[in-house]
């Protein structure tokens, strides 16, 4: 290898975002129970979510952004209705798949890297991943205060008594 390895395994990463995406949203929507939510618009997500796996894949090298991933994402799911508990389990299931994708890429290069250069990554990945997971809960849960708020104001103008208008 003639970069290091951590650099490599970045790179490899970045490499099967395509392949992750995939397999990512097809495990989701059987973990869904309903697989409606995920089957009729993941593929609107196909390219925000590769958008994710480059991102956390760089969080190996540097501190990522997922600000404008996790306004997007957050703001998108609440509009379709998707409850939070369905995007917990695609962030638990795409730790999963990055776990699997450094265990790949560690069994093909064996012979240059050592546990502790994996144990390292893992770290970088979960705190990353951490960071992410975090950070869209914050942004769902502030879009879903504003979609509450503003259904309640709705429900407030409409339920005004009608003696209050005047017929001229």
């Amino acid at each position: 290898m003639n970069t290091t390895n951590i650099e490599a395994l970045q790179e490899y990463l970045e490499n099967q975002a395509g392949h992750i995406v995939t397999e990512w949203q097809q495990i989701a929507s059987k973990k869904s129970g309903t697989g409606e939510i995920f089957s009729n618009h993941e593929k609107d997500f196909y390219k925000n979510d590769e958008e994710f796996v480059r991102t956390a894949s760089q969080g190996l090298l540097e501190e990522t952004n997922f600000k404008d991933w996790t306004e997007r994402t957050a703001a998108k799911r609440i509009k379709l209705g998707t409850p939070l508990y369905h995007s917990i389990q695609k962030f638990k299931t795409f730790r999963m798949l990055m776990n699997k994708k450094v265990q790949d890429f560690v069994s093909d290069n064996s012979s240059e890297v050592n546990p502790i250069e994996v144990l390292t990554w893992i770290q970088r990945l979960d705190q990353t991943l951490d960071e992410a997971a975090e950070l869209f809960i914050r942004k769902y849960q502030e879009f879903d205060t504003e979609k509450t708020e503003a259904q309640q104001q709705v429900i407030l103008d409409l339920s005004v008594p009608l003696y209050q208008y005047q017929i001229v």
